[in-house]
Order: C-alpha cells, then structure tokens, then sequence
C-alpha cells in the first residue's frame, strides 16, 4: 500500500473512481441526470488537470493499482483546508486507509490548523468515518439544488 501526490498519468483512473462511487453514494439522494451532470462538470480529466495547479490530490495504490484518493484545498490564511473529496473503493474501505488518507494530508498541508468537509447527510458511512477522525458536525444546512432539497452537514477538525 502507497499513499503520493496524484501525478497527471493517474487522472483518468481517478475520474473512474470518483464517477463510480458518486453513483453509488448518491443513489437514492440525487437523481441520476443530475449526478451525470455534477460528474461531467467536476470529473472531467480537464478539469481535474486545471484543478491540480490549485490543490492538492493524493492517490491510494494497492498492489500498484489506484483504489482511491483525496482532494484538498491548500491552507488558507486563516489556518483552514478543506476536504473537498474522498473516494475509496469498497473493497478498499475499513482497512484505516481513508484514515491514512488524511494523515497525510495533514501533515503535508503547512501551517493547518483545522479542516472542513460538506457532506450530504444522508451519507452516514461518512460522516460515521469523519467522526471517528475526530471531525465535528458544525451545522446542518438545507438547500434546494434545481428542486431536490438537500440537507448538508458541515464537519469541521481541528488541532486541539
């Protein structure tokens, strides 16, 4: 098992990831086009390409085969990063991988004083992980995306 920066060469299995498990994840909460719609925008090589210059992604390998990654904001004057993704296939998860996911993050993001992530509620396996790595539910939020009511929580770490 490895955990390293995301290289170009990784973004295509990286899409893969992300577009398989949004699906899966989603599939009672948000209605198939729409996920299409989010992936297409978001998960395009392209864009994962541009994004790359802005943030920071790590990528997870098993037996040199990508199982999963994460994406982060670079730390912002205030001390803060978000997790803005996260994505291990399910053969993958329970195994503390996710958990060394952020440990690395954390400490390859100088200067971070806490971190936060937007997660549908409905996601419970997530939010369950998040709090076991010591996240906090700071607030739940209600918003309307194109007329589906989406109740999100804001977890937030911080280093004690």
């Amino acid at each position: 098992m490895q955990i390293r920066k995301m290289v170009e060469t990784d973004i295509d299995m990286v899409c893969q990831i992300a577009q398989k498990n949004n699906q899966i994840v989603n599939q009672h909460v948000i209605p198939v086009a729409m996920q299409q719609d989010f992936l297409q925008l978001v998960y395009q090589p392209t864009r994962i390409k541009q994004r790359m210059k802005n943030s920071l992604f790590f990528v997870l390998e098993v037996n040199g085969q990508i199982t999963g990654f994460a994406h982060f904001s670079y730390v912002n004057k205030q001390g803060n990063s978000e997790l803005l993704a996260m994505y291990v296939e399910k053969e993958y998860q329970r195994r503390r991988l996710g958990t060394q996911l952020l440990q690395i993050a954390k400490e390859e993001l100088h200067g971070i004083k806490s971190m936060t992530v937007h997660v549908e509620a409905s996601q419970v396996g997530a939010i369950s992980f998040l709090q076991a790595n010591s996240f906090r539910c700071e607030a739940t939020v209600l918003e309307q995306v194109e007329g589906i009511l989406l109740r999100t929580k804001r977890l937030k770490w911080c280093i004690n």
